[in-house]
This record gives C-alpha cells, sequence and structure tokens, in this order.
C-alpha cells in the first residue's frame, strides 16, 4: 500500500478546515475586515501581531494599540455526541479517487482539539484599554456567533472563558495597560491521505508433492 499526503479537505464545510495558526489568522482577516466595513475603535486601528516588544509601544511615535496572542492549551477533544477522548485520528471517510479512479481511493482521517487562547491587548492609557477590551470583545462574539465566520473552516464551540486581571507593565519609563481575554473552541483537525488499494495476489505453495494454488482477492 502506498501513501501520501495530499491537500487538506474541505470535509463538510464551505471552507478548507483549519489548524490553530490558521484560526490566529483568521481572527486577523476578521479584524481587519471589521475595522474596514464598521471603522475601528475611537482610538484607532490595533496592530494584530504574534508578539510585540514592548519597547516599541512605549517609544514616543508608537500610539497604536497592540493586540497579542498566543496559546494556553490545547488536548484532544470529543465529538459532538460526547463521550471519553480519542487518543487517535479515526477514519471520516473513504472513498474513489477522482482522477486515478478504480483501485486507489482518498481517506479522511479526522480528530478534534480543545484549544484555549489568549489574546492580550496592550494600550498607552487606562481609558483606552479598557475601550479596546470592549471593543475587541463584541467584535470577536459577533464574528464567531452572528457571522459565523469561523465555524465554516471548522472552529466550533466558541466560548468567551474570561477576562483577566489587568496589569500595568512599565517599560522604558512608561505605563503600559494591559488586557488579557481568553476564549476556547473547539477545533476539527483533518487531514487525507492517497492510499492504492490491493487488488489480486496469487500465492503458490507446495509441500511434499502436494501443490495448493490459492487466490486471495481483498479490497481494503
Amino acid at each position: 500500500m502506498q501513501n501520501r499526503e495530499l491537500t487538506l479537505p474541505r470535509s463538510r464545510s464551505p471552507q478548507p478546515a483549519v489548524d490553530i495558526n490558521g484560526f490566529f489568522k483568521l481572527v486577523g482577516e476578521a479584524l481587519a475586515l471589521c475595522i474596514e466595513t464598521e471603522g475601528p475603535p475611537p482610538n484607532g486601528a490595533p496592530i494584530y501581531v504574534q508578539e510585540y516588544a514592548q519597547e516599541k509601544l512605549a517609544a514616543e511615535d508608537q500610539t497604536n494599540d497592540i493586540v497579542v496572542f498566543r496559546v494556553v492549551s490545547g488536548k484532544m477533544a470529543s465529538n459532538l455526541n460526547g463521550g471519553g477522548n480519542p487518543k487517535r485520528p479515526s477514519l471520516r471517510e473513504a472513498k474513489t479517487h477522482p482522477e486515478k479512479g478504480t483501485g486507489y481511493q482518498i481517506e479522511i482521517y479526522g480528530w478534534y482539539e480543545q484549544h484555549v487562547v489568549e489574546f492580550t491587548l496592550m494600550s498607552r492609557s487606562n481609558i483606552n484599554g479598557n475601550i479596546l477590551a470592549e471593543w475587541f470583545h463584541m467584535f470577536l462574539m459577533k464574528y464567531a456567533f452572528a457571522l459565523r465566520y469561523f465555524l465554516g473552516r471548522g472552529v466550533d464551540n466558541f466560548e468567551f472563558v474570561e477576562r483577566n486581571d489587568d496589569p500595568v507593565d512599565h517599560k522604558e519609563g512608561q505605563e503600559v495597560y494591559v488586557r488579557r481575554l481568553s476564549y476556547q473552541f473547539r477545533l476539527n483537525r483533518l487531514y487525507a491521505t492517497e492510499s492504492r488499494r490491493l487488488t489480486d495476489i496469487d500465492l503458490t505453495s507446495g509441500i511434499g508433492s502436494e501443490i495448493d494454488n490459492v487466490k486471495l482477492k481483498s479490497s481494503l
């Protein structure tokens, strides 16, 4: 049997399923779309980055608020019907290869993961920090539920977890006001492989003067 990885399948959603990095990219795309169509928060459009030096935030020429993201935790999760968490991917679907036809098939394997993520919002003032936190939270909830922006890409069971404490970070002699928002969701992970099915094997075996010809047929 021959196996090789294929492009991630669409499965039963209108868009290809994303991984955890794909989720953060989707949030960035949704954020840009929201700012373009509805306008930025009162203090201007925030900068959305994976990591950003706080020294730059404290610099005199830096006026934009900043949104940084990270994974808090991730683990295998159960399916929609509940039950125990699986230990390995399962075969979701097997179908004839659309180009190679009989003898070849596409196998789609999948599993679910439960992730908790945190968005850290940094601002130059306490007031702007509070405004940005409220604006960002409402944006994310709207795109997750009302617009279902993430659902069609393998992200479901989206929930708001908590708003953590609001620390004040002192960097380069200036105060940076921090807001931290946590969310959790279930991620539908998928991958596809191409398999060549075993069709016919001729086995000839001899013991003394007896010869047995056995033809085995199997389709995997």
